[in-house]
């Protein structure tokens, strides 16, 4: 049988997989199982959050979040001319 330590690192590593021991377990143990609710509910709000999509304007500006292209002379710190 799963202790509770066993148990909570488990469903703290994945808390969408779920195992039979994990499951038995958890109707044996209220205080896991309410473990077990935080941590999906926890998931649930981590992959909402991270489904964001970027604003528009980073979409159009040529692939640099700052609008130049990696590509353009202007975008190097160090120019020859300089010297």
């Amino acid at each position: 049988m799963l202790s509770c330590a066993e148990f909570r690192f488990q469903v703290g590593a994945e808390p969408r997989k779920q195992t039979v021991q994990q499951i038995l377990h958890g109707i044996g143990c209220p205080s896991c199982l309410r473990y077990l609710i935080a941590m999906r509910n926890l998931e649930r709000v981590l992959l909402k959050a991270f489904s964001v999509d970027p604003p528009s304007e980073h979409l159009s500006s040529g692939g640099s979040r700052l609008g130049t292209k990696a590509s353009d002379p202007s975008h190097h710190s160090s120019d020859k001319s300089q010297k």
